[in-house]
């Protein structure tokens, strides 16, 4: 099950076992694994009489052994050298903290029409996010629904789901219903000579069309920006209350 799904999603995995409650439930490796999980389980217990311990990776010349202990789980993965490891990190978390029902591609559905949009300018999300989850979030503008982003991003549908979800869960990511933010109309609460006169040269070209008559989707087709720079702009300016929406 787990072996499956990892093959799935990331390259580079040659195979894998799972433990629960110290026996072997899950293996695609043809060998003993005696002494392997016999000294993991054995190195588990001496750490975890001082620590936590979550993960440890065991360097070899041309493989690396990836291990994720969580509750009565410990899942092994041997990865080839040049594997993705933060992207394993994050698919193996998925899968071990993440309940089975909510796994199901029966889900995919209702998430499919989800618009994800960042609260806060994106090109500081994306300067701080790894390369694997960058390859994700470089495709969320407040305009694209998440079966979009799957369609245009390289990375497996279930891969691209994961960044979107934790980062939703980490309070990086928001959903609005299709039409729900297009439809808001900005206004400021100042005369607008004022705000145009002290904004950057950017902000100028999203904030001109902002008359108080204006949806969000029709300043966004009228600014020679992109749609996603036009949203960091209002959502910016909201936040600091020099915008507000009409009710």
């Amino acid at each position: 099950m787990y072996a499956e799904r990892l093959k799935d999603s990331i390259g580079g995995i040659t195979g894998s076992f799972t433990l629960k409650d110290g026996e072997v439930i899950e293996t695609d490796l043809d060998c003993d694994l005696g002494f392997v999980t016999q000294s993991i389980l054995y190195l588990s217990e001496a750490v975890t009489e001082t620590k936590d311990l979550t993960r440890l990776i065991i360097f070899g010349e041309k493989q690396n052994l990836s291990v994720h202990f969580h509750s009565e789980y410990i899942l092994g993965v041997l990865m080839a050298r040049t594997g993705n490891v933060q992207l394993l990190h994050l698919m193996v978390r998925r899968i071990l903290e993440t309940p089975e029902e909510e796994l199901s591609e029966a889900h995919l559905p209702e998430l499919e029409d989800r618009i994800p949009y960042f609260d806060r300018p994106r090109k500081d999300v994306l300067s701080n996010v790894p390369a694997y989850a960058r390859q994700v979030l470089e495709y969320v503008d407040g305009t694209r629904t998440i079966k979009e982003i799957i369609e245009e991003s390289t990375l497996p549908p279930e891969v691209v789901l994961d960044v979107i979800l934790s980062y939703r869960r980490s309070s990086v990511l928001h959903y609005n219903p299709p039409s729900t933010l297009q439809d808001h109309v900005p206004y400021f609460d100042r005369p607008k000579e004022e705000v145009i006169s002290n904004v950057p040269a950017y902000a100028r070209q999203v904030l001109e069309y902002v008359d108080g008559t204006r949806t969000i989707k029709e300043i966004i087709e009228e600014s020679a920006l992109p749609p996603e720079v036009v949203l960091d702009v209002i959502l910016s300016y909201r936040r600091s209350s020099v915008l507000h929406y009409k009710s």
